[in-house]
């Protein structure tokens, strides 16, 4: 066993035929090719994701203006007088090559009537809203992510505190 071993190891012996050499051409050609393909696939992958953004910057005449992630769930958490079965927990904005992506979070009374309906009206609310107050038309996508659907009893209304990021953990 230790002969066969020391065969296997000493690359004289492995490159001594034509088929060995063959062999390990072969075994170089495709093993470079998998890391060329992760790394194209990594490239590909990270041009192509969404990144958290603070806000949003508006052109203007003379200057830029920045609309904040805090400013839009502000806009957003006034739409909740209108839709009184649904409470927003969060509000995440993303960006992909200055496309930006609404993400909105929120849990859903079961008494309100059919999620998909409600949801889409919702939805067009949340357009009209970004439009009219903010000046916002740059979000291309607006994802509705429902946390929670509840039977029995009201939703808590969303409260101030609910809007604010959690503070970051002690030690990072």
């Amino acid at each position: 066993m230790s002969d066969f071993w020391m065969q296997l190891t000493d690359w004289r012996t492995l490159l001594t035929g034509e088929f060995n050499r063959g062999y390990l051409t072969g075994v170089a050609v495709t093993v470079l090719c998998l890391i060329g393909l992760l790394v194209l696939r990594t490239l590909i992958v990270s041009s192509f994701r969404y990144r958290n953004t603070p806000g949003i910057v508006l052109p203007q005449e003379n200057g830029e203006l920045f609309v904040s992630r805090a400013a839009i769930r502000s806009a957003l958490g006034a739409l909740q007088s209108e839709f009184p079965y649904i409470a927003i927990n969060r509000v995440r904005l993303y960006e992909r090559r200055s496309v930006f992506s609404l993400r909105v979070g929120f849990d859903f009374d079961a008494r309100g009537g059919r999620l998909p309906d409600y949801s889409a009206a919702f939805k067009q609310r949340i357009q009209e809203v970004l439009l009219q107050q903010l000046g916002i038309d740059a979000i291309r996508d607006i994802r509705l992510e429902v946390g929670n659907v509840g039977h029995d009893e009201a939703l808590p209304k969303t409260t101030e505190h609910a809007f604010h990021e959690p503070p970051p953990a002690a030690g990072l």
